[in-house]
């Protein structure tokens, strides 16, 4: 049976699966070996506080989405499973 594993656990999986070049993006600016914007944060108090609101914003906003699309996606499984279970009876039958 399909489960909720096979959906993306974080928003850099969800970006990387529509747009690999922006997740590339966003993957350095986290990494502590690009020294060039280590630098900038470590310099600049508000870039440095933007970047974790925008980070803390994110994932707020992937827990919300996570939290929808979870229940809808078991709803679909349950579909589909219930779907060829009608169609192999059918067949079956006939």
């Amino acid at each position: 049976m399909h489960s909720t594993s096979n959906l993306p656990s974080s928003p850099s999986e969800l970006i990387s699966h529509f747009l690999p070049p922006i997740s590339v993006r966003l993957s350095s600016v986290m990494q502590d070996d690009n020294p060039v914007l280590r630098t900038m944060l470590e310099d600049d108090v508000h870039l440095r506080e933007t970047n974790e609101r925008v980070v803390a914003l994110t994932e707020e906003s992937w827990r919300k989405v996570r939290a929808e699309v979870e229940p809808l996606h078991e709803l679909l499984v349950q579909a589909e499973a219930k779907t060829q279970e009608e169609s192999f009876q059918g067949r079956g039958t006939g």
